[in-house]
């Protein structure tokens, strides 16, 4: 708290009249959840002489999905901290996130074991992907075909039945691979 002076031109013989006073609002404090203390003229060169615990008001949870701040006030006083644990309260898989109206049918409802105390709010962090059941290469997920399969346009199917009694389909972005989906025969009505 105190450093030495000049001794040479002083006197005295007490630590008032030998030595400078440090005081704290020239310390920067080494842990970074540490702030100065606001009192005028304290006396330190330490954290602890000179320095006290950050306010939660100033701290942001580390992750958004899985902490939801706490209230910055218990009982009219700010709440001292700065660290998930005091200053954020957990979010819960169990409680946040109903997997089946999730994005259709990709994901689904994790075991019960599996959620015990999993925190997280996103399908990725509470949910079982559904992945289609077929030669799944690509790991598609959901349960339909439009989720699971690669679309097959009529307009990359050819027939092998006479173009002179058959006609491609002319709706485009029509979905098929056989002749009854992608060719309507010819009728000479249509063609006069």
């Amino acid at each position: 708290q105190w450093v030495s002076r000049n001794l040479s031109s002083l006197r005295g013989g007490n630590t008032e009249a030998c030595c400078q006073p440090l005081t704290c609002k020239h310390y920067t404090c080494k842990d970074p959840s540490l702030v100065l203390k606001q009192a005028a003229g304290l006396l330190g060169s330490t954290d602890e002489e000179c320095c006290e615990l950050k306010s939660c008001k100033d701290y942001t949870c580390s992750d958004a999905t899985k902490w939801t701040k706490r209230p910055v006030l218990v009982d009219g006083v700010l709440r001292k901290g700065f660290d998930d644990a005091t200053c954020c309260e957990e979010i819960f898989c169990m409680h946040s996130i109903d997997c089946e109206r999730v994005d259709g049918s990709k994901w689904r409802t994790k075991k019960p074991v599996e959620l015990q105390n999993l925190q997280g709010s996103t399908a990725k962090q509470c949910c079982e992907a559904n992945l289609c059941v077929d030669t799944n290469a690509h790991k598609y997920q959901g349960q339909s075909d439009e989720e699971c399969c690669l679309p097959k346009y009529c307009s990359l199917y050819t027939t092998k039945l006479p173009s002179s009694k058959w006609k491609r389909n002319s709706t485009v972005g029509l979905l098929g691979s056989t002749d009854g989906e992608c060719y309507v025969e010819r009728r000479c009505v249509d063609e006069v």
